[in-house]
């Protein structure tokens, strides 16, 4: 397999955090904007770039290991069924608020604590976008910034 940061390095081992083996494939390259469902609940649902280079292929396993999410009707990325360790080529999941929430309460629940509310951080991040919008409307020349602009 080309491993495309050293060509004389042919395998090398991970840590064997999950049962999975990728193979480095240099013809195989996959940068996407991609959405699916999040395999241990699948009314959450999840957005993110898929950016990688090579396949990752799950190993039969006894340790419970599936796909984390469904992507475009095929498995993506890997996780323990107690979410204790995953991994995936999904940038941006964590962005995703349903999710983020459902992974770190069951991390918290296991740690002995309470599961936490649900925040939707979008609605927040639109509201403080707006405000901020606003205020440069109010104190900017708009119309001085958009003729420098060619608008």
């Amino acid at each position: 397999p080309d491993l495309r940061e050293n060509a004389e390095l042919k395998e090398i081992d991970g840590l064997n955090l999950l049962p999975c083996e990728t193979d480095f494939i240099s013809q195989d390259k996959r940068t996407a904007l991609v959405s699916g469902s999040f395999k241990f609940d699948n009314n959450i649902k999840v957005t993110g770039y898929e950016i990688h280079f090579g396949r990752t292929k799950i190993l039969e396993n006894d340790l419970g290991v599936n796909n984390l999410f469904e992507i475009e009707g095929r498995g993506e990325g890997a996780a323990r069924e107690d979410l204790s360790a995953a991994g995936t080529y999904l940038h941006g999941v964590l962005d995703n608020d349903e999710f983020r929430a459902y992974w770190l309460n069951k991390i918290r629940i296991a740690r002995g604590f309470s599961a936490r509310n649900f925040v939707d951080t979008r609605a927040i991040k639109d509201k403080a976008y707006n405000l901020l919008a606003d205020s440069m409307r109010e104190n900017l020349d708009m119309k001085f910034i958009f003729n420098l602009m060619g608008m």
